[in-house]
């Protein structure tokens, strides 16, 4: 695992990770970081590797899903390019909040890496992390002084773990239940598989 959670520029600490740890604490709280960088931290995201047909993540040229609050889906390759109005607009040197994002992932092990298999992180951290962004979803919805982009930001992150989960199932098969019979927090409205 890298010495801490900041990035290290555009490419950060990508070749030094560390393939079988998993922390499944939160990143920094962005203390001390400004711009993309403290966003990249703090913002509540989603990223999960893009992998082959056997359930290991793309090893040559990786690729990261990452589903933000706003609802927005973005490929991002950690070593070059997102799709984000940020990148395409400014380029920024040392790379956009979502590539910056991924970085600290990756170097924290909070996703699998290149050529690391998926199906054990799926059924065991990705559930885990589904259970909280579902229950703070949950809690979200049922306090009424919650702001209705608060709510509505957890639940595009709730959707975004859904997606993903039910990608990885159409690949590994009937073997894996639904994401709805991993976690005990209830799933937004609308979007129970």
């Amino acid at each position: 695992m890298a010495a801490n959670n900041e990035t290290q520029g555009r490419f950060g600490d990508f070749e030094q990770f560390d393939r079988t740890a998993f922390d499944a604490e939160t990143l920094s709280d962005g203390e001390g970081l400004e711009g993309r960088e403290e966003s990249a931290h703090t913002e509540n995201m989603l990223v999960v590797p893009e992998y082959d047909e056997y359930g290991y993540v793309f090893d040559g040229d990786p690729t990261y899903t990452l589903y933000s609050a706003s609802g927005s889906e973005y490929d991002v390759d950690p070593r070059g390019e997102c799709g984000c109005p940020d990148m395409i607009f400014n380029s920024p040197e040392d790379g956009c909040k979502h590539q910056q994002r991924v970085v600290a992932e990756l170097n924290d092990g909070r996703v699998p890496v290149p050529d690391e298999p998926v199906d054990e992180w799926f059924t065991t951290a990705f559930v885990e992390r589904a259970e909280a962004a579902a229950e703070q979803a949950a809690e979200l919805r049922a306090n009424d002084d919650a702001n209705k982009s608060e709510v509505d930001a957890a639940e595009a992150i709730v959707d975004g773990f859904q997606t993903a989960f039910e990608a990885f199932r159409e690949r590994v098969g009937d073997d894996v239940a639904p994401l709805a019979e991993h976690v005990d927090a209830p799933l937004p409205d609308g979007s129970e598989e």
